[in-house]
């Protein structure tokens, strides 16, 4: 596989995206960003999306789409068709609806095998975005990380742990054991920055090991996408101080 391609979070500027989708995406170009990661429900029609991305020289990586979207067969159905016309194949959810108890956590593995088999069919991925953020914990005896094991074992192969490196480390799980725990099923990953004692400060002045992850995911991660998020007021200059010190980690 060639090297991955640099991608960037579109919530990271989501107030630009908001205000003006082909203005950040513009934006994101400028910084050097290969791919942009969409995200939330569907504003404009996908021939629509598809033109401002070829127009700026973007493609979609990604989708982190609603679960109603990919949980109700008929939605996932015309989503489908909307993300072939926009040329992306990973449709990434989060399923904070099975984290009720165990039980309900192994339907939603099940669910998301079922999910993963209709787009193989179509070429495409479905994946799970893992967060572990403090705010997402459960209370019912499962730390996150037991989760995200959980999900690894029970899912198939193909099915894609998008881990998020920042909020994963603010939840208790280091990211460079986290990765190492699983082989090839980081097609894309959310590269967020992070320090224990600094919060989120940009990539290259944060405590996360980058030139570890990026050594393990180019032998073992079958990565196709790097993609950055940086969640901060004036992300529109801190993205592109993530993506020029994240390069000289390659």
């Amino acid at each position: 596989m060639a090297n991955p391609k640099i991608a960037v979070q579109v919530y990271s500027i989501g107030k630009i995206y908001d205000e003006n989708p082909y203005e950040a995406f513009k934006i994101i170009k400028d910084c050097g960003y290969d791919a942009v990661e969409m995200v939330g429900k569907v504003i404009m029609e996908a021939t629509e999306l598809k033109k401002m991305l070829d127009d700026v020289g973007l493609e979609c990586c990604g989708w982190h789409t609603p679960w109603e979207y990919i949980g109700n067969p008929d939605i996932l159905e015309m989503f489908i068709t909307y993300n072939k016309i926009v040329g992306n194949k990973y449709l990434i959810s989060t399923p904070w609806g099975y984290r009720r108890d165990m039980d309900n956590w192994l339907e939603g593995c099940a669910k998301m095998n079922e999910i993963a088999a209709r787009l193989k069919k179509c070429g495409m991925h479905t994946g799970i975005h893992f967060d572990a953020s403090p705010k997402s914990s459960v209370a019912w005896g499962a730390t996150n990380e037991q989760l995200l094991d959980v999900f690894a074992a029970n899912t198939v192969d193909d099915i894609v742990l998008q881990l998020d490196t920042g909020n994963g480390w603010a939840g208790g799980a280091e990211p460079v054991a986290a990765i190492k725990k699983f082989k090839n099923r980081y097609q894309t990953i959310h590269f967020k920055p992070y320090s224990p004692t600094r919060g989120y400060p940009p990539i290259g002045e944060d405590d996360t090991d980058w030139a570890e992850i990026v050594k393990y995911l180019k032998e073992y991660g079958n990565t196709e996408y790097y993609i950055i998020e940086h969640e901060v007021p004036n992300a529109k200059v801190e993205i592109k101080t993530c993506i020029d010190n994240f390069k000289k980690f390659l």
